[in-house]
Order: C-alpha cells, then sequence, then structure tokens
C-alpha cells in the first residue's frame, strides 16, 4: 500500500498489470474475448468500485487476492485432474497458495478447507495421495498459522481491537450475521449487482427456452415459477435504483430485501442445477460456484465488512455470466461485438471524465496548501472538496486524523486546519484574496 502511494505512475502500472492479469485469467478459465471481460469488469457498482480499485489500500488488498484465486483455481483444476505432471511446478504451487492465503482471511479460510476437502476427495477416489494438492494445502496450513497467531487476532477472538469483531457469544453472532446480511452482503452480493444478475437470470432463461421441450411437465412448471421469481426479484431491484428513496416496507424494507436476496439466490442456484444436463458444467464451472459460498460464508459472522470485500465476488459472479454466455453461442452475434464496444468507449469517457476532473482539482488543492504551508505562516486554510466525492474513499481529509496524516504525508506544519468548501466556490474566494 505505501509502495502504491509514493508514486502515480509506479501506481498505473502495477494496477494495469494486476487488473489486466485478472481479465486475461477469468478469459482463459471462461474462454470469453478479453475484451468482453473487461467491459463486464467495468460495470461493477460504484461502492465496490471505488473501495477496491481506486483505494489504493482496498487493491492491495482485495484486488491483489483475487489474482491470487484465480491462480488457485487453475492450479487446482490442473492438479486434480492430473493435467500437470512436472515437479518443478510444485515450486509454483507453494509459491501461489502460500501468498493467496497471507492477504485477507476470508480467502485464507476458505483456501485452507478447499485444498484439505480436495486432498480428501482425491484420496478417497484414486486410492492415493496428489502431491500438487499436498503442497497446496501445506502452504495454505503454513499461511493460515503465520495469520492467525499474529497477536490481533487473539484479541479480535476475545474483545475486539476497536476495528474488527468477531462474535464472543451465540446473541453476539447472530448479531452479526443478521447486521451483515441485511446491510452489506445482500446488497453487494445481488441487490447493487444488477447487470450481472440480470444477465445470469437472462441467460439461464435461454438456455431453458431453446430446451424447454426436453423437460418434464413437472420440471417445466418448476422452472417456469423459478424464472418467474426471478423476473419479479429483478423488477423490483430496476425499480429501487430508479427510485432509490422508495422504501416498500419503511423502516423494514432492508431486511424485506435481504429475505427476498436470499431467496432469489438459492432460486438461481437451484435453476443451474435443474438445467444442469443442458449447462456445460464443468470444473472451472464448480468451482466458481464453490469459490463465491467459500469466500462469502466467513463475511456473515466478521465486522466491519464493506463494498471492497465483494470485489473477488463480483469476479467470480463475472465468471459464471462467460460461463453461461459461452452456452448460447455469443459469438454468433456480430452486433453484440460492435455494441460493446460502443457501450466500452462510453463508460471509459464517462469514467475519464470523472477521475480526471477529481484529479485536476486534487493537484491544484495539494499545489496551494503547500505553497501555503511553505511560503506564509496562515494557520487555517479554506481549500476545496473534491467533485463527485461519492466516487472516491475518503476524498477529504476533513477529519483530525485523515487531516494529521495528509499533513505527515506531504511534511506541512503541524498547526494548519483546513476548511472545506466546494470547489467553485473555493475559485470565487481565491479570486478575492
Amino acid at each position: 500500500v505505501i509502495f502504491l502511494c509514493k508514486n502515480i505512475f509506479i501506481r498505473g502500472l502495477i494496477y494495469t498489470l494486476v487488473l489486466n492479469t485478472i481479465v486475461y485469467l477469468v478469459s482463459k478459465i471462461t474462454k470469453v474475448h478479453f475484451l468482453l471481460v473487461w467491459l463486464l469488469l467495468l460495470f461493477m457498482p460504484m461502492g465496490i468500485f471505488k473501495e477496491a480499485i481506486v483505494w489504493a489500500s482496498g487493491f492491495a488488498n482485495y484486488v491483489v487476492s483475487t489474482m491470487f484465486l484465480l491462480l488457485a483455481i487453475i492450479l487446482l483444476k490442473k492438479a486434480y485432474l492430473k493435467e500437470v505432471t512436472n515437479k518443478l511446478f510444485l515450486i509454483v504451487y507453494a509459491l501461489v497458495f502460500f501468498l493467496a492465503s497471507l492477504i485477507i482471511e476470508n480467502l485464507t479460510v476458505y483456501l485452507l478447507i478447499l485444498t484439505l476437502g480436495l486432498n480428501i476427495v482425491y484420496l478417497v477416489k484414486n486410492k492415493k495421495i496428489n502431491i500438487f494438492l499436498v503442497i497446496s494445502f501445506i502452504a495454505s496450513l503454513i499461511s493460515t498459522i503465520i495469520m492467525f497467531t499474529h497477536p490481533s487476532y487473539a484479541l479480535i477472538a476475545s474483545v475486539g481491537d476497536g476495528y474488527r469483531q468477531f462474535g464472543l457469544n451465540i446473541k453476539d453472532l447472530l448479531t452479526i450475521i443478521l447486521s451483515n446480511g441485511v446491510n452489506v452482503i445482500q446488497y453487494y452480493m445481488a441487490f447493487d449487482n444488477v447487470v450481472l444478475i440480470c444477465l445470469i437470470s437472462i441467460l439461464l432463461f435461454i438456455i431453458y427456452w431453446k430446451n424447454k421441450d426436453e423437460y418434464q411437465n413437472k420440471k417445466q412448471r418448476l422452472l417456469i415459477l423459478s424464472f418467474i421469481y426471478q423476473g419479479f426479484y429483478l423488477g423490483y431491484v430496476i425499480l429501487s435504483h430508479f427510485y432509490p428513496n422508495w422504501q416498500l416496507l419503511l423502516n423494514y424494507t432492508p431486511y424485506f430485501n435481504m429475505f427476498i436476496t436470499f431467496i432469489y439466490m438459492f432460486i438461481l442456484l437451484l435453476t443451474i442445477i435443474m438445467l444442469r444436463n443442458k449447462l456445460n458444467i464443468n470444473s472451472y464451472f464448480v468451482l466458481t460456484i464453490i469459490s463465491i459460498m467459500g469466500v462469502l460464508a466467513p463475511l456473515f459472522v466478521v465486522t466491519p465488512i464493506g463494498p471492497r470485500n465483494f470485489f473477488m465476488i463480483y469476479v467470480l459472479e463475472l465468471m459464471v455470466v462467460c460461463n453461461l454466455l459461452k452456452q448460447v453461442n455469443y459469438p454468433k452475434y456480430k452486433i453484440g461485438k460492435y455494441i460493446g464496444i460502443i457501450l466500452g468507449i462510453i463508460i471509459l469517457v464517462y469514467y475519464v471524465s470523472i477521475y480526471g476532473y477529481i484529479y485536476f482539482v486534487s493537484e491544484k488543492r495539494n499545489n496551494y496548501i503547500i505553497t501555503k504551508s511553505q511560503d506564509t505562516s496562515l494557520t487555517n486554510l479554506v481549500v476545496p472538496m473534491l467533485p463527485y466525492s461519492n466516487y472516491v474513499h475518503n476524498p477529504d481529509f476533513d477529519t483530525e486524523y485523515y487531516a494529521d496524516c495528509y499533513k505527515y504525508f506531504y511534511n506541512l506544519r503541524n498547526d494548519l486546519n483546513f476548511e472545506f468548501i466546494s470547489y467553485d466556490e473555493w475559485i470565487g474566494y481565491q479570486n478575492k484574496e
């Protein structure tokens, strides 16, 4: 994180390498074109985008760990299906799983359980061990021990460290589960993830419709009922985004949203199971579904969690969409290619205009503050707020803690105090100076 914050060009290079690696790995796993994966990635909800991409700390933790998870999925698939035999690759397996398990806790727990489970299944099925799977488990186990033997986790498990907390008894645990489910998990897993969940339901319906005559009446009725529910749910979600102040059940609306979202996710899984004979459910697809549930489950029992935790889940859901796209033969629709290119350009221009303006104001503000700190004895400075503040994590240093961090980073005088006004007001204020 410190390294990313030191130089904007190095930061840009690392961002480019990591994000393109993620897109490349998704494209390799799903066999969907690189540019289409990028387009779907750019439809990420803003809450996730600003905390996982824009925020350097979020990027270093949640985006980098997602890259390692994708590498782990590829390596586990190859190991389990005996597609790798060169013993030199043991070093790669050890390194990837060791690093992947050192970054965020829910991924650490998931990889430990996943590698252990695959070792057991492989041993039972083949009556012998798989050295690549064994090394993967050992590397994950070592990282898990390194992570959770840190004194901070003993504190979290007892009274909390003032920031992170774990339920100490059944009552506290249930309170955390309910709070996380209502306020965060249902929202960023599905409710705010409009594009991907709509695509998943639509693509599943297309697959059903193309093969509807092959299903018995009972299964047909179940599938039709599942798609009716999905349709009502998606309609409600879209309407809620158009009218964000609409509260169907007043203060109980978040609980209602959680309830119907979890039903939707269950029905979605049930639909995939019922359509399994017409779906290409390969090992990657299975690992993707398992990974969604595996990295999500630990998030129910700890606090705090936020949008950044769902970057990984967004990428995994994106992989589900890509897998389904391949199964409806999307490449034959040439018009879709041109629509995708146009949409990509529009989104790119949109983001460049917003973050270009943010960068312009930020640099102007920094130069102004540095100049006043060095060349004057002023202690109270009137400075502009960043435009599009909802596109940035902690855009303004408007608390004592962040102000102190800002002054330390830019080597400013400690006696400076900041008063924030809008950028337009600040321009008028400067003209009067």
